[in-house]
């Protein structure tokens, strides 16, 4: 099997597990960059198949920008907990997936010698670093009120304030 039919069979695993995520999320925000990750899996995909024809002139989504713009104000609008065991469970499993696809595209990327694939694949693997940090931040997000301890009472305590 060649590594692209590999890694388009890995990126379209990937748009259905966040189209399933975002079709069983209640919150608007999550619903929303599972959906944006979605889109952007299906356009790695694209790209794969045309790797022949890459020309390197893809554009940025934004979805980082908007990412917690949207979980701010979903978490003002909707009080369903993001932060359940169930959650933690999808976002890590995401987080694996963008890992292993990190690892397909580097991997191509350092054992083809043709200048468009290997310009396909840097972008590929640049686009998953980003899907992946995008996870862990909202997963930092999203735990950290159960992790840290932000009261005024404690606020006066520290010696910087």
């Amino acid at each position: 099997m060649k590594i692209q039919d590999y890694a388009i069979e890995k990126e379209e695993a990937a748009k259905k597990y966040y189209e399933n995520f975002s079709g069983c999320s209640k919150n608007p925000g999550i619903k929303k960059i599972f959906n944006m990750l979605a889109e952007e899996e299906q356009k790695h995909c694209d790209i794969l198949k045309n790797i022949d024809k890459y020309d390197g002139m893809e554009k940025e989504t934004g979805l980082l920008e908007n990412a917690t713009e949207l979980l701010i104000s979903s978490l003002k609008t909707n009080k369903e907990s993001l932060c359940n065991s169930e959650n933690l469970e999808v976002y890590e499993k995401a987080i694996e997936m963008e890992h292993e696809s990190i690892r397909i595209y580097e991997n191509a990327f350092s054992e083809t010698d043709d200048p468009k694939a290997k310009k396909a694949f840097r972008f590929l693997a640049d686009q998953e670093i980003k899907h992946k940090s995008l996870i862990e931040n909202i997963i930092e997000f999203i735990t950290k009120p159960k992790r840290t301890v932000e009261d005024a009472e404690f606020a006066r305590l520290d010696p910087e304030n």
